[in-house]
């Protein structure tokens, strides 16, 4: 049996699921249609099977989807032997499969790779960058290794070890404030200066995330609680916008610990970080590194995520936290 043929046949069989062509598929492999699909015959003529229907479009026959099945575990049963080969020879090579939103990968990446690439500068490093519940979904399915994700829940493929607790912060600055609210905007800064909720500056216009970012669902949850319909001033799925839409005045922006580390340097001097509050408690977005359960983890995979860990505990307790004098 070909290894390589099973690969093919199986990244074949996700793009015909997205709709897409074997055509597309041979050019992302970087192989001739041709190609492909002699692979494919040469799985069908070693079984005497058909794996696909050709009409009306390609889809898998009841072989097929046995197939698939047995090719996810042939891959991953070569992938674990090569991983523990190469282990216990000390070969410091191979590939590391890493996924992250955009804000979370800014965050860490910088200060981990560098460290990474000196222990193991032979490692290849392939990068994905989406949000938690597609991540979730590649590890799953064996297309990535490792992922930085919100808590989604407990899988029982998955294991998931916590990284940070995010605190989220209420970005406002002064000169919004002062529009809105130019009688008593010196009270609202005093007053909520240890933490604010929505209900104390329900008249601002507001940055939305569209769902299903993170923080979409805690800005819904803040806004009911305190039974009000905010102004909307813009959605949007963009984190980096916030620093940009904040300084110059357009809108409150809810900006999660993570997010503010990397866009301080943006943010206008005028702007005052509030921690939010839900029923007067501080809120916090969970962070955590999942990966599949059944899947062998090389000695450089451990040795990236100690370091992941170690860069989120320097970070955890940094309050950020400033009101304009």
């Amino acid at each position: 049996m070909d290894i390589t043929s099973l690969y093919y046949f199986i990244e074949l069989n996700k793009d015909l699921n997205k709709g897409l062509t074997m055509t597309k598929t041979a050019e992302r492999l970087f192989i001739t249609q041709q190609t492909l699909s002699n692979h494919i015959q040469r799985l069908e003529k070693e079984y005497g099977v058909e794996l696909f229907r050709r009409t009306p479009k390609m889809t898998l026959t009841d072989a097929g989807t046995q197939m698939l099945t047995a090719a996810y575990n042939i891959i991953e049963e070569e992938r674990k032997v090569a991983n523990i080969i190469n282990d216990i020879k000390n070969q410091e090579s191979g590939l590391l499969r890493f996924g992250a939103s955009t804000q979370r990968g800014m965050n860490c990446l910088p200060v981990v790779l560098p460290a990474f690439s000196e222990r193991y500068p032979k490692v290849e490093l392939h990068l994905t960058d989406t949000i938690s519940s597609v991540l979730q979904e590649m590890v799953l399915n064996d297309d990535i290794d490792l992922a930085l994700t919100a808590v989604l829940g407990i899988h029982p493929l998955l294991v998931q070890e916590f990284m940070q607790k995010s605190q989220i912060y209420l970005c406002i600055s002064d000169k919004l404030l002062k529009r809105y609210y130019p009688q008593c905007y010196k009270d609202i800064k005093s007053k909520n200066k240890d933490g604010i909720n929505v209900a104390d500056i329900k008249e601002l216009p507001f940055l939305i995330f569209e769902s299903p970012n993170g923080l979409h669902s805690i800005m819904m949850r803040c806004f009911e609680e305190a039974d009000i319909t905010p102004h909307v001033y813009m959605s949007t799925r963009y984190a980096h916008l916030t620093s940009q839409i904040c300084s110059n005045a357009l809108a409150a922006c809810f900006m999660s610990q993570i997010s503010l580390l990397n866009q301080m340097s943006s943010l206008g001097k005028d702007v005052n970080i509030f921690p939010l509050l839900f029923k007067n408690k501080p809120v916090f977005h969970n962070m955590c590194l999942i990966r599949h359960k059944k899947h062998y983890i090389p000695t450089y995979s451990q040795y990236f995520i100690t370091l992941l860990k170690e860069h989120f505990k320097q970070i955890s307790d940094v309050n950020l936290a400033r009101i304009i004098k």
